[in-house]
């Protein structure tokens, strides 16, 4: 419970993201599945990383064990 109490508070839609690298990329070549995870890692970065993320960033929140 505390390791999920401690995931939880993190940006769901990277973690959402990464789950369903996995469940599609079960039967992927090793260079497929990674080329998938990339995908759709930049997908994640752009949406969350660059507009929330920088912003929340900007704010002090992630700093210092602050997230």
């Amino acid at each position: 419970m505390e390791l999920a109490r401690r995931i939880a508070v993190h940006p769901q839609a990277c973690m959402i993201g990464d789950r369903l690298s996995v469940y599609q990329g079960f039967n992927l070549s090793m260079e497929a599945a990674l080329e998938q995870e990339f995908q759709m890692g930049m997908e994640v970065i752009s949406q969350e990383g660059l507009q929330t993320g920088a912003t929340r960033n900007l704010q002090g929140i992630g700093k210092h064990g602050y997230f």
